[in-house]
């Protein structure tokens, strides 16, 4: 049976960089600013709720926390880091994954499986932040109605359904559409179109563009999956980085983190 699977990585599909424009940095006023001791406790708070919410156990919360407001940034946001756990579960209409880091923090990779409009808010996500005209230009994830299904006897083709990719309690979110065809038997899937992709960058975060697309790979092979993999810059107080969202189509397939490709030190 064939899978789809998304998240944020390090790597780029086929463990290859991805191809393709490099949207700008935010440079100078737009760069996120280093937090005083009141906003480390602050963000620390933010992410504790955060992390309860979403299953973190009250010990490796303290420790996080400690972290945090000693101005060290978790493994789910440092540059360089991979997850060493994941578990996946449905949710209204989507499929949600937890990955989870060496120190327990975690990110969460969502991809629309079912047709119709997906309730943001039972997922958990900023609807808020992802508003139907947002100031970037960006398609706001509420302004889409959401997904169709159609299909036959083994196969199912999935129109203009979300992917989208978040951490620290929303405040960075990564997004896009996609249709694709899953299908039995062997090298079958295929991906035919993305498109409408958003972003989400609130303090301690700043990004200077949209997502582009960075790869596409259409049609699985005997040597690869079909996926899409989008490529943002994005700031942060520690320091600077590339996200990607990736879209995997095919059978058997793996999912990659959510990381950065680059850092620069400040």
């Amino acid at each position: 049976m064939a899978v789809a699977a998304v998240a944020v990585g390090t790597a780029a599909l086929l463990g290859a960089a991805p191809a393709g424009a490099s949207p700008a940095r935010a440079t100078g006023d737009e760069r996120s600013q280093a937090p005083n001791a009141a906003g480390l406790a602050e963000y620390a708070r933010s992410l504790n709720d955060y992390w309860a919410r979403n299953g973190v156990d009250a010990e490796t919360r303290a420790s996080l926390v400690q972290r945090i407001r000693s101005g060290q940034p978790t493994d789910s946001i440092k540059p360089g880091e991979e997850p060493v756990a994941s578990s996946m579960k449905k949710v209204d209409k989507v499929e949600v994954t937890t990955y989870t880091y060496e120190d327990g923090s975690i990110s969460m990779g969502y991809v629309q499986v079912e047709e119709g409009v997906v309730d943001m808010e039972v997922l958990g996500l900023d609807v808020d932040g992802a508003a139907s005209s947002p100031s970037d230009g960006s398609i706001g994830i509420r302004s889409i109605s959401g997904c169709t299904v159609s299909g036959g006897s083994g196969y199912s083709v999935r129109s203009n359904c979300m992917v989208a990719g978040t951490k620290d309690e929303n405040k960075f979110q990564m997004w896009f559409f996609a249709t694709y065809t899953i299908a039995d038997g062997a090298y079958n899937d295929s991906i035919s179109w993305t498109g409408n992709p958003g972003k989400t960058c609130i303090w301690p975060y700043s990004c200077g563009t949209l997502p582009v697309r960075s790869q596409l790979v259409t049609k699985e092979t005997a040597w690869s999956t079909a996926g899409a993999t989008y490529t943002m810059p994005y700031d942060q107080w520690f320091g600077d980085g590339t996200a990607y969202l990736n879209l995997v189509v095919g059978n058997n397939t793996s999912s990659w983190p959510l990381g950065y490709l680059t850092e620069t030190g400040r």
